[in-house]
């Protein structure tokens, strides 16, 4: 199974497809990576895609402390370290609810 470690050490479960520029699959509060699989089929013809599965959902660890689970700590664990991200930073995040807006601002904060 293949994962990223975010920079508390919390493992996160991912697939990926295709190659290209980089798509984020975040998925919502009940949903997980498998919710974008029509997406994934679909945008690998011309894009990696990558679909994971937030802390707390596993196949990813889920960490005991509640402070782990915080919207700073989703924005900051993972798209910049989404497995093999793009040299150029050219990476787009897909996804509903809360979770790829912490990553665009996560994303949007390592472009400065």
């Amino acid at each position: 199974m293949p994962y990223v470690t975010a920079d508390d050490g919390v493992r996160l479960y991912y697939e990926e497809a295709g190659q290209g520029t980089p798509i984020l699959f975040a998925h919502e509060f009940l949903g997980e990576y498998r919710s974008w699989e029509a997406q994934l089929r679909y945008f690998s013809r011309r894009y990696r895609c990558i679909a994971y599965n937030a802390r707390g959902y596993p196949p990813s660890d889920v960490p005991s402390r509640l402070e782990d689970y915080s919207f700073e700590r989703q924005r900051d664990g993972v798209a910049p370290r989404s497995p093999r991200s793009s040299p150029r930073g050219d990476q787009v995040v897909e996804g509903d609810e809360r979770e790829p807006t912490a990553q665009v601002v996560q994303i949007g904060r390592e472009c400065r």
